[in-house]
């Protein structure tokens, strides 16, 4: 109970949190910060399981036992009746019994924190020796492979915003062709990623508008068809029947309990068998999962499913809610957050390390996608497209879609970087006209 308990908590804790890059940290100093939470989050667990699997015992003590019983007893030797002698008020059994899944439930956690920094950690995508910036534009077009692009926008974002010696030099890789420069094949790859976003947002309106056409269409073509008449009921009529309608009842037999046989029977057939070895836990596996794997286990397991589906609380497993909708369009969340910081980065650092002012040229182009995916992702929040009104939320109260929100933040942290940076040369800077209100925004600090 503890366990499982445990994995649908773990579960239902992690469809709320938004898998944005963590923070990093060395490893040890990540562990050793989280192990009082964790220690006090594993002793509060347990306390709760362990009062409710008290209060359940009381009522159905006997019924527990006999079930965990038949379960443990394929694998093991168990014990047919309880232990004779079982206190309701056991202080040392309790502690016990709570200081067992005090420790199981630790190590539970701290394998999920030690799961999630280990795979958090990003690897270099590209040789700081040999042609370092072509690997890295290398990887991030690798769109075949997720995990390669993503180390190499996780590099990109650490080298924009932190590696200030080797973000200078991107800016010297250039030729007389400007549009083969490190800078316009990285923006361009960071841009494209925007954009992606953007017309994936668009796309979901344009479904709306498109499903609403087809089913007008549909309406204006379906021809009228007259009902078709219904058959009168069958009347039930009683006919004679020529036989005899009386039962003939069954003589009574009275079956005598003969044991004569046993009388002389051989005395070895009397001797006990010797005990059998508990067979192997692979082939009681086996022949479990051939039971359960049996059709009319399966035809039983499925109409629960389609009863349960009728439980209000058990349709947000099952159904398409705004939640995962979200989450379908924001599906590359890390990878666009760390685009959108590069980019940000990229350009407000041109101003300083950039000795050719080449970069200069396309502040308006960076802008322009900026400010359009921005106000795109806002009325998206606001006024979502018409079939997401039609989809279970997926969460209780007031709660806030963080993937959106997240974009937001990171949109407006790349402006008013921007901003703040070419403050002296705010003139210089052109948008296009539809977005000319929200920049202005920006300049006066009002977003």
């Amino acid at each position: 109970m503890l366990g499982a308990g445990f994995a649908v908590k773990r579960i239902i804790e992690r469809r709320t949190v938004v898998q944005l890059p963590a923070v990093k940290q060395p490893i040890h100093t990540e562990l050793k910060t989280n192990v009082a939470t964790l220690t006090y989050s594993a002793l509060k667990w347990t306390l709760f399981v362990f009062k409710y699997i008290y209060i359940a015992f009381i009522f159905f003590h006997g019924t527990l036992y006999y079930g965990i019983a038949n379960v443990l007893g394929s694998y093991t030797k168990i014990l047919i009746s309880p232990v004779i002698g079982f206190r309701w008020v056991d202080l040392y059994l309790f502690v016990r019994l709570i200081m067992a899944g005090w420790l199981a439930t630790f190590c539970w956690e701290i394998m999920d924190r030690v799961f999630d920094v280990f795979f958090s950690m990003s690897y270099p995508a590209a040789d700081p020796n040999t042609n370092y910036y072509d690997h890295l534009i290398t990887g991030l077009q690798s769109n075949t492979n997720a995990m390669v692009q993503a180390s190499a926008y996780c590099e990109l974002a650490q080298l924009a915003c932190k590696t200030s010696e080797t973000r200078a030099s991107l800016y010297t890789q250039t030729n007389k062709d400007l549009a083969n420069s490190a800078w316009s094949r990285i923006s361009n790859e960071c841009l494209q990623v925007i954009n992606g976003l953007r017309s994936v947002i668009e796309k979901e309106y344009n479904n709306t508008q498109k499903a609403q056409k087809a089913l007008l269409s549909i309406l204006a073509a379906a021809p009228v068809v007259a009902p078709k008449p219904t058959a009168a009921p069958a009347v039930n009529r009683i006919e004679l029947v020529d036989m005899d309608v009386f039962a003939t009842p069954k003589p009574a037999v009275t079956y005598l309990d003969d044991r004569t046989g046993s009388l002389f029977t051989n005395v070895s057939t009397l001797a006990e068998a010797s005990n059998m070895s508990t067979p192997p836990i692979s082939i009681v596996t086996e022949n479990v999962t051939k039971k359960l794997s049996s059709p009319r286990i399966t035809a039983f397991l499925k109409r629960v499913e389609v009863k349960a589906q009728k439980w209000h609380w058990v349709k947000e497993f099952y159904a398409e809610t705004r939640v995962r909708k979200v989450r379908q369009v924001f599906n590359n969340l890390p990878i666009l957050l760390w685009a959108i910081q590069a980019l940000g980065s990229l350009t407000a650092a041109s101003l300083k390390e950039d000795p050719y002012g080449y970069v200069q040229r396309d502040i308006g182009r960076v802008l322009d996608t900026f400010l359009g995916c921005l106000i795109e992702v806002q009325t998206y929040i606001k006024s979502p497209p018409e079939q997401y009104k039609k989809l279970v939320p997926g969460f209780h109260g007031k709660a806030v879609l963080n993937e959106p929100e997240a974009v937001v933040m990171a949109l407006r942290e790349a402006v008013y970087q921007i901003r703040v940076t070419f403050k002296d040369h705010l003139d210089g800077i052109a948008v296009q006209k539809k977005y000319t209100a929200t920049w202005q925004r920006f300049v006066d600090f009002e977003e």
